[in-house]
């Protein structure tokens, strides 16, 4: 059987990192645990935006946020966007 893969959305992977035993915390361990998360380099290139934002410094450093982001890159499954959808913003 090949391994699940899941895609959270990266608002959903920076809440999980700001918000421990959050729904959304739980959400991405139980993924990890199951399978692995699958990211684009656009999606991670977003990521990597989102955790080095300052506004953030008030609620988990700069260290934890970078961990946590080359945590995830080691865990993650890079994927190739194929198609565009345009069905919404």
């Amino acid at each position: 059987m090949s391994e699940r893969l899941y895609v959270l959305d990266t608002n959903v992977l920076i809440r999980a990192l700001l918000l421990p035993a959050s729904t959304v915390q739980t959400a991405l361990v139980k993924a990890l645990r199951q399978g692995k998360i699958a990211q684009s380099l656009s999606t991670l290139d977003e990521l990597k935006e989102g955790v080095e934002r300052t506004k953030f410094d008030k609620y988990v450093s700069r260290e934890e946020r970078i961990r946590f982001f080359t945590s995830l890159l080691s865990e993650a499954v890079m994927i190739e966007i194929t198609t565009q959808i345009t069905a919404c913003r």
